[in-house]
């Protein structure tokens, strides 16, 4: 590719000395920057001074009409000292850094972020367009036409003519939506704003940092259990006579042979097997003794994993054969984070099955390092045990060898695995009701001891009733860290107490990776992962002894400190 070079004048640069903050949005070929498939084309500032909005566009990658890297060199070196707003930082970020570009140690805000934390519920979806219209009540400038015309001929196509109303017009968007926003952020967390932005900020910039680095998959794993997957499930479907992935042929065998119970009805009236209800399905036939059931369960594990992870994951390494995920902070109405391209928070907790427990497998570590994974022990319930104040679980968390479902087991006469399913079921929100269908039992046989469950865990259940309360009084909750989990429809209040455990975890862990990328983490230790309630770090071999010790004190003696209820992880 030929690159024409253009200059600019030094007007626009004059004016940023003037401004405290400037808006920066990048432009790129697509989304896949961070594992080298696209590129960067060039990125727009705008600021505000005197009331007027200025912004301009940087094209340095286009076929023609770009800026000599000099002149884009002063630019970024002119913004470094302002407060930057993005929207979607860390994708801005991973495009900058792509052509030696870095700007993560700058002050930033992410109107993303902030829309999602000032309202995680609408709108649905944080992009910049969706907020613009919620917030501003405008969109993207000439999108439509961009859109046309990327769609006839391809991003790399572009020229700077055509991108520069577009992304000036994404800058001057991004600015005026972080105007609107930061006030309203500061409305809906008070004194708690600054800190609540600072450590959102902190974890924005540790993500970026991990699916920068990455991690190494084993290709010939993935590729060899994708290809014991197609046997099994080949002789699987063989041995039963039908294929389980089909839903008519399935639905036969789960209605008509074994009997079960409808659980969910489609618009058209006929028995549901979407996804979340296939979940419950696949709980009941843990519980059923008939080989055949076992054998449906194996075929789709075996489907499930070979599609989720050892499919995919291995079309999306780079050429040093590392996989760059990318995590979310705005996708879950909780705080939680959630994973894409691959998404990690598919591979199970923790699992003995023969196409999934092995899946960890996959990740390698660098030469001359060693992977240690790292993970919370019920996490949500010590949690609960906290905020209820539950003298028994308590007292059973702070035992080296804890074990509370056999404790509460015993508590009221069922086997450990009623207990454990009644635990979590009543910190997921699922009633007794729920709880009989997960049991496959007669709800009267259920009654008694769920019962007996709830009256052995009063702080709980008393906790649970004042959180539900308030949401359905205010319309919102608050973590322990002062965020807000937000309930506009009042009647959604029934979330209210899994919401707070969920948030509530998903603080801790956030807290934890702060504090680690801190005082931990350095050429020598990285963090590479999060996946629920497990950490995943990458240390040199000779210094095992040195880091470990320091990143299990910081991730127990954290959470413990804080709730007043042991924490403890578990090396994997």
């Amino acid at each position: 590719m030929t690159l024409t070079t253009v200059s600019l004048s030094n007007a626009f640069l004059e004016g940023i000395k003037k401004t405290d903050v400037v808006a920066i949005d990048t432009e790129t070929t697509g989304l896949s920057v961070s594992n080298g498939r696209d590129y960067l084309q060039g990125f727009s500032l705008a600021y505000e001074v005197g009331g007027m909005t200025y912004s301009e566009y940087f094209p340095f990658r286009h076929a023609t009409g770009n800026l000599d890297r000099e002149t884009v060199s002063e630019v970024i070196e002119a913004i470094r000292t302002k407060e930057l707003v993005f929207h979607n930082r860390k994708f801005d970020l991973h495009s900058l850094s792509s052509v030696g570009i870095d700007l993560v140690d700058c002050w930033a805000y992410d109107t993303m972020l902030l829309a999602h934390m000032v309202n995680e519920e609408k709108p649905y979806a944080k992009t910049l367009e969706a907020c613009g219209q919620m917030y501003l009540k405008r969109g993207k400038v000439q999108k439509d036409e961009v859109d046309k015309f990327t769609t006839a001929f391809g991003w790399s196509a572009l020229t700077p003519e055509l991108i520069t109303p577009y992304a000036k017009g994404d800058a001057e968007l991004t600015l005026a939506l972080h105007s609107k926003l930061w006030p309203l952020f500061e409305k809906e967390f008070g004194t708690d704003a600054q800190v609540l932005w600072m450590n959102e900020w902190k974890m924005q910039t540790i993500l970026y940092k991990m699916e920068a680095r990455g991690i190494k998959i084993d290709t010939k794993f993935c590729g060899l259990m994708s290809g014991i997957a197609k046997l099994e499930m080949n002789d699987i479907a063989n041995d039963l006579n039908f294929e389980p992935s089909k839903t008519t042929q399935l639905g036969k065998f789960l209605f008509d042979e074994l009997k079960l119970p409808v659980l969910e009805y489609t618009p058209a009236g006929k028995p549901s097997l979407n996804k979340a209800v296939m979940e419950e399905y696949d709980r009941l036939l843990e519980q059923v003794e008939d080989d055949r059931a076992r054998q449906v369960l194996n075929y789709r594990g075996w489907q499930k994993a070979t599609s989720a992870f050892y499919t995919p994951i291995p079309k999306l390494v780079d050429s040093n054969s590392r996989v760059h995920p990318s995590f979310h902070q705005h996708r879950t109405l909780t705080g939680r984070l959630s994973c894409s391209e691959p998404n990690f928070q598919q591979i199970p907790r923790e699992s003995k099955s023969a196409w999934s427990g092995k899946a960890k497998q996959m990740f390698l570590p660098t030469e001359g390092y060693v992977l240690i994974s790292l993970d919370y022990s019920q996490l949500e319930l010590r949690l609960a045990a906290s905020y209820g104040n539950e003298t028994l679980l308590k007292e059973e968390f702070s035992k080296d060898d804890a074990d509370p479902f056999t404790t509460l087991s015993e508590e009221i006469g069922v086997g450990r695995f009623i207990a454990k399913t009644m635990a979590y079921g009543l910190l997921y929100g699922a009633g007794q009701s729920k709880v009989a269908k997960i049991l496959n039992m007669p709800l009267s046989d259920v009654q008694e001891p769920y019962k007996k469950f709830l009256a052995s865990i009063p702080g709980i259940i008393k906790i649970k009733h004042v959180v539900e309360a308030k949401a359905r009084q205010r319309g919102f909750i608050r973590y322990w860290t002062g965020r807000k989990r937000h309930f506009a429809n009042r009647d959604d209040a029934y979330k209210s107490f899994n919401s707070l455990l969920q948030g509530g975890a998903a603080e801790v862990m956030k807290a934890v990776m702060i504090e680690l990328d801190s005082w931990v983490m350095d050429n020598d230790c990285h963090m590479l992962l999060q996946i629920h309630d497990e950490l995943v770090f990458e240390i040199k071999e000779d210094l095992v002894d040195v880091y470990l010790p320091r990143i299990i004190g910081i991730m127990e003696g954290l959470p413990s400190e804080e709730f007043g209820v042991r924490f403890t992880v578990g090396q994997k």
